[in-house]
């Protein structure tokens, strides 16, 4: 079995400043984390290796610094991770996002499943997984299965993926990184 884990890195909830002239985020000055529900979506993803065998790759459209989330994504067992990061992504709306992920999975090759926080703790609740699971933006034949929340899954819509299940909440915490290392693949230009 073949996952692919889309995660975000998004600003440290407990360490937000703003701009005071332009009442927008100061993210340089503020520390990133893995956003908190797509480290719902690692660790099913690892449950499942650990169950039936297989690869996890994690997969983040960002700035190069979120080069520190993808390092604990491997921390916590992920097999590898990939970063799609150019100066022309800055300021990307959540379509332009979805198209980037789905390119990158797509040259990421064969997968059976594509896992996904339920949403973003910064301000985009939902809109880049629904628009995933979109035909214009459709990725493969796989489920795409979204992670966090509260709750229990359950199938629900149809979508070209051959299903889409909403899970509301983990079936359980998701490990600590135990360890960290460099050397994933970048792909910048």
């Amino acid at each position: 079995m073949r996952a692919i884990v889309c995660i975000k890195s998004v600003p440290d909830t407990t360490e937000v400043r703003f701009d005071p002239e332009t009442n927008t985020l100061r993210r340089d000055e503020v520390a990133s984390i893995i956003n908190p529900f797509d480290t719902y979506a690692i660790e099913e993803a690892l449950r499942l290796r650990e169950t039936h065998g297989g690869k996890v790759t994690v997969i983040s459209m960002g700035p190069p610094k979120a080069e520190k989330e993808l390092e604990q994504a491997l921390a916590m067992g992920c097999d590898e991770a990939i970063l799609l990061s150019a100066r022309a992504f800055a300021g990307a709306d959540t379509w332009a996002t979805a198209y980037t992920l789905a390119q990158g999975i797509r040259q990421v090759g064969d997968y059976d499943l594509i896992l996904c926080g339920k949403q973003a703790m910064d301000g985009s609740p939902t809109q880049v997984v629904k628009i995933l699971q979109e035909k214009d933006v459709n990725i493969a034949d796989a489920d795409i299965i979204v992670s966090g929340g509260r709750g229990v899954g359950r199938p629900r819509d149809s979508s070209p993926c051959s299903s889409w299940r909403t899970c509301w909440a983990a079936r359980w915490e998701p490990r600590a990184p135990l360890w960290t290392r460099a050397g994933f693949p970048t792909h910048t230009r």
